[in-house]
């Protein structure tokens, strides 16, 4: 291939994999990086249960089918290109799916319930 041979350096990919489900802190306006902290964190935590949850117990129906086909090229997008948080920003509604999927995990007594 030459001395233009493509390599990928595995440490790369888990930065962009990274930075794509971190909040978006780049900004300079500090309002919105404090937006994104506050609102962004507990939705992280309940998207994180949600995956684990799934994983564990892994609902092959095709339903959560397409979701999982929609979130895989999504990240399948931050890793070929720079994993900005931009990329999963258009997939939100579906994020949301997967975070409300954990709501059940979270014990009554936290709810108030």
């Amino acid at each position: 291939m030459g001395s233009r041979e493509s390599k990928r350096d595995p440490k790369i990919e888990l930065f962009k994999f990274v930075r794509f489900w971190l909040p978006d802190i780049g900004s300079n306006n500090k309002k919105y990086v404090l937006l994104q902290v506050v609102a962004y964190t507990p939705f992280l935590i309940l998207f994180v249960a949600a995956l684990v949850r799934r994983w564990r117990h892994p609902m092959w129906d095709s339903q959560w089918l397409v979701i999982d086909i929609l979130m895989l090229s999504s990240v399948l997008s931050a890793l070929i290109f720079w994993g900005s948080p931009r990329f999963r920003d258009g997939n939100a509604p579906i994020l949301m799916l997967y975070a409300a999927s954990a709501l059940p995990m979270i014990p009554k007594k936290w709810l108030g319930i």
